[in-house]
């Protein structure tokens, strides 16, 4: 989804008049909104239902399609969005929200927080999982603190002990209870027990 992102972007850049600048276009080839969201509109012509965002026409299908289950229904919607592409407007009226919302009542997210060195990949995981299937955004306040941890490692390897102390002192503020930053607790107090005259 970053990568569409940045396709959107430069697609925006460009200055020649293709499909691809089309703002309409853009959303439905990328799935990614390119500005706030557009009026959508779904019209029946004939059998088949037809989608508009600005009266832009998008895609069209049966109105005589069955109904399936949340889950089928999710999945099918995470195929579109992931492989041949689709509006999120569009994409959000095929996944049926209302037995999406009862399906993710009965599933709730795994809350794990523990990014320590033991559990980092189950939670990274458990995180991605409840983003993707309740379209959920992660927080992203451990991982960036997680991230002053290891920078602030890199730095002391490089000697460079003033720069990582401020990196994992600022990990510590976004994060105060991280798991990761034990560690560097541990060598404070070794340090301050070996060495009290410069402290």
């Amino acid at each position: 989804m970053h990568n569409r992102e940045v396709l959107r972007g430069a697609a925006a850049a460009m200055k020649v008049d293709t499909a691809l600048t089309n703002k309409q276009t853009q959303e439905n080839e990328l799935s990614v909104f390119s500005a706030g969201p557009g009026v959508a509109e779904e019209k029946t012509d004939g059998e088949q239902r037809v989608f508009y965002v600005d009266g832009v026409r998008l895609a069209a299908w049966s109105a005589a399609g069955a109904k399936v289950s949340a889950t089928d229904a999710a999945q099918f919607t995470r195929f579109m969005r992931y492989v041949p592409g689709g509006h999120p407007q569009l994409l959000e009226r095929l996944a049926t929200p209302p037995q999406l919302d009862a399906l993710r009542a009965g599933h709730p997210c795994d809350a794990s927080e523990d990014f320590s060195d033991a559990q980092i990949l189950d939670t990274m995981l458990g995180k991605m999982e409840c983003m993707l299937s309740t379209g959920r955004q992660v927080t992203l306040t451990t991982m960036l603190g997680g991230a002053y941890k290891d920078l602030g490692d890199l730095l002391l390897m490089q000697y460079d002990s003033a720069r990582a102390w401020r990196s994992w002192d600022a990990g510590r503020r976004v994060s105060p209870a991280l798991p990761n930053f034990e560690a560097v607790h541990k060598f404070e107090a070794d340090l301050l027990a070996k060495n009290p005259q410069f402290f």
